[in-house]
């Protein structure tokens, strides 16, 4: 790992919107005031309360496929590529130059595929197969950020970021740090959304639609104007840069994650949410505001957002607020969503090397509750060598991205070495509701599922009280109510209590194997059956994927670094690591890492028709979950003088392409765990037990036993607890590690003690591997 400073530059930029295909089309409308927001072709808008919105027209069709891509494809997907594509020619990286492994691709989208979930719905309803079974795949968030890595043929970690419009500028700024921490050398981040039924009677229920084009900060504004597209930055480290002789056109010096803790669609009034996010930002960076010469705003044109994050901006940025240029570009490509903060950071960069601020378009008059100097109607020519760029959304998440001019900033020295340990612990699965009902279950072979419908899943009954009461969870769909019931329990278990001295160093790391399957069905189905006008306001905000984890902050007060990961079954694997590395970055004091499913009837129906129940090939026992791991520094749990249960020394992540052989598989399985041991300073022989990803499906399960040998040689005892337990969709890892810690507990279970590897896969390629230790001095 690099131990001094390390600058992390843009060296090539790719963007899909409502100008066209590519970033000069992009940069030409949005620098000459230009509005593309026009009437809506492609879906039916008659009984919304607008037509308009940031439609791209261009025909798209990426140069790269993916699996069953066919005449329709997967906009979310076809987006990502095409940008991607024009990213990565521009950076003129070759593989031979930064290897495979090196390479991390972290994309960012609010609600994923939900267009092809409306087609196969929609399919399942009228009792037509309109839909490939294999198309189902493009549903997942995570679908764009593989499909990308298998494109360019990368195998370095591949993290998906769902942390609604705050997405892509998330994914940035952690696709930046795994470059600052040494697990990458380079990056493709960015985002992608698109518009569907889904999206516009979502936000046409909540009112928030303009009739006419968004005039954000303006006093005449109306609403927000939707928009779809992508945007991708190729990121390196830029002494690697140098040396190759690439240019820099931009630096990502820091960013800043937060969470609202306050509503599920509407922002902090008082933005103070939001102004932590921006001083993490600058802090990581190591400026101050003083050094900030323009914003890039959220700035979507609603009357509650915009004049919170007005709010925020005087908040964070103090007197300086009122005299920096600012501008929302949403006036002019409409809001793209999870995509939006990938495209203005895009944009941010070229302003920066252009020395011209866009404005904000339709500006009439100024709001005296926006006390902003808005760039209105007509660019402004600027000298400007740091900006920022604002991203807010749903569940209260919030992000911010400090981007420079090449060489503006010296960058921070890296943090200090920090333990990181595992001070609660909490399991709700179908074999039981703690962690110790859970080893029980497993140690006597009872898995406490039942057959239904010819499946086998594991379910079981939430109990909320105390943490929430009756009128609160009927708000809330059942994967919420997991996350805050698994969340709050695992909190009370490391004895932490969140008060006003301390809530904003607690985070909240969500992650989700499948998402919010039932609400999403709960409201598709109206709008197939009823038509567009019947999008129930109730029911979208939970459709959102990282709507539990805005409840966890909310009903927890965890209000600090907070994220949503969707890499399908391998997602709490991730979360996981992210949450560790939150801590070990000193981003936070202790992070929440809970990931939450639902084995719901249309889940299952569509893992049949996958192949993944019953099959020749695979056979997987469903389980419902909600399991969580508190990951705390070693410096707060002394303070509080709790005992760890472990220590979590080391992580690996990588990506093999899912059409590829076992072998591949068997490659990249192999590389997650030895780069795990490697982070961990220990080598295979040290480790005691591997508690494997095996679930019942034959050939993942078999590269990975494969990948054990060739690491460990047949020393190493590997256990399957899910072949037991059932697959808790994206689960797995919390729950393995919970029983790793279980275990050097019971010395009657005959496991060795000592150091634990943790795996699991998403089961279309991307692979973590955990090394948790019982908690002691350490290596060295």
């Amino acid at each position: 790992m690099p131990t001094g400073a390390v600058r992390v530059g843009i060296v090539g930029m790719g963007a899909v919107s409502a100008f066209g295909i590519g970033v000069p089309a992009l940069w030409k409308g949005v620098s000459t005031g230009t509005v593309a927001i026009h009437a809506v072709e492609r879906i039916d808008t008659s009984a919304y309360a607008t037509r308009l919105a940031g439609e791209i027209k261009s025909r798209i069709h990426p140069h790269h496929s993916y699996p069953a891509r066919n005449e329709h494809g997967e906009p979310t997907i076809d987006y990502a590529l095409l940008a991607a594509e024009e990213a990565w020619a521009e950076a003129g990286i070759g593989l031979h130059q930064v290897p495979a492994t090196r390479w991390a691709v972290v994309m960012g989208t609010s609600i994923g595929g939900v267009a092809t979930g409306e087609r196969w719905l929609a399919s399942r309803l009228s009792g037509k197969a309109e839909v490939a079974p294999a198309e189902l795949l493009w549903v997942s968030p995570h679908a764009p950020t593989e499909a990308m890595a298998a494109a360019f043929g990368l195998h370095g970690p591949v993290v998906s970021i769902c942390t609604a419009c705050a997405s892509s500028t998330n994914a940035i700024g952690y696709a930046a740090d795994l470059i600052r921490s040494g697990r990458a050398d380079a990056a493709l981040a960015g985002g992608t959304d698109a518009i569907s039924a889904t999206v516009f009677a979502g936000f046409n229920s909540l009112e928030a639609l303009s009739p006419r084009a968004a005039a954000p900060f303006s006093l005449n504004r109306e609403g927000l104007s939707l928009g779809e597209g992508a945007g991708v930055v190729v990121l390196l480290r830029a002494d690697l840069a140098d040396r190759l002789g690439v240019l820099v056109q931009a630096e990502i010096a820091g960013y800043g994650i937060s969470s609202d803790g306050y509503h599920p669609t509407a922002p902090r009034p008082d933005g103070g949410g939001a102004a932590r996010a921006i001083l993490a930002a600058l802090a990581s960076a190591g400026t101050v505001a003083a050094r900030v010469g323009y914003i890039n705003a959220h700035g979507t044109g609603t009357d509650k957002n915009d004049s919170s994050e007005s709010a925020a901006i005087h908040a964070a940025l103090g007197t300086r607020a009122a005299v920096i240029p600012v501008s929302s570009t949403k006036s002019m490509t409409g809001h793209t969503l999870g995509a939006a903060g990938a495209i203005e950071a895009i944009i941010t960069a070229r302003a920066l090397n252009e020395s011209t601020v866009p404005p904000t378009a339709n500006f009439e008059r100024a709001d005296p509750d926006c006390n902003l100097d808005v760039v209105a109607n007509h660019a402004r020519s600027v000298a400007v060598d740091v900006a920022l760029s604002n991203s807010f959304g749903f569940g209260g998440a919030n992000a911010c991205l400090v981007i420079t001019s090449p060489g503006a900033l010296a960058a921070p020295p890296a943090p200090g070495p920090r333990r990181v340990m595992v001070t609660g612990l909490a399991t709700l699965i179908g074999a039981g509701r703690d962690p110790d009902d859970v080893w029980a279950a497993f140690a006597s072979d009872s898995p406490g599922q039942r057959l239904e419908g010819g499946s086998r899943h594991g379910t079981f009954k939430v109990d909320p009280w105390p943490l929430l009461v009756g009128r609160e969870t009927r708000r809330m769909d059942r994967i919420s109510v997991i996350a805050v019931v698994a969340s709050g329990l695992a909190l009370a278990d490391s004895g932490i209590e969140i008060e006003d001295g301390n809530r904003d160093r607690v985070g909240v790391v969500y992650s989700t194997g499948a998402g919010p399957v039932e609400t999403l069905e709960m409201f598709i189905r109206p709008l197939l059956e009823e038509g567009p006008g019947a999008g129930n306001p109730g029911v979208f905000p939970h459709a959102v994927y990282n709507a539990a984890g805005g409840y966890v902050a909310m009903h927890l007060g965890a209000v600090g670094a907070s994220a949503t990961i969707t890499t399908g079954h391998a997602a709490g694997g991730t979360g996981i690591i992210y949450a560790r590395d939150l801590v070990a970055d000193r981003r936070a004091d202790a992070v929440i890492a809970v990931c939450a499913d639902s084995a719901t009837p249309l889940l299952l129906e569509a893992y049949r028709e996958l192949g993944l129940i019953g099959s020749a090939g695979a056979d997987l026992s469903l389980s419902d979950a909600g399991v969580a791991i508190v990951v705390e520094s070693e410096e707060s749990a002394a303070a509080r003088r709790h005992p760890p249960y472990a220590e979590l020394l080391g992580a690996g992540m990588t990506f093999a392409r899912p059409d590829r052989s076992s072998e591949e598989h068997g490659a990249a399985i192999e590389a997650a765990m030895r780069a795990a041991v490697a982070e961990a300073g220990l080598v295979p022989a040290e480790v005691a037990t591997v508690w494997s990803a095996a679930c019942g499906h034959r050939g993942q399960d078999a590269a990975e036993a494969v990948a054990i040998q060739r690491v460990f040689g047949r020393r190493v005892v590997s256990i399957a607890p899910k072949l037991v337990l059932g697959e808790p969709f994206g689960a797995g890892a919390g729950l393995g590690l919970t029983l790793a810690v279980k275990a050097w507990n019971h010395p009657e279970a005959g496991l060795p003690d000592g150091p634990a590897l943790v795996n699991s896969g998403s089961m279309t390629g991307t692979w973590t591997s955990l090394l948790v230790a019982p908690a002691g001095p350490g290596p060295g």
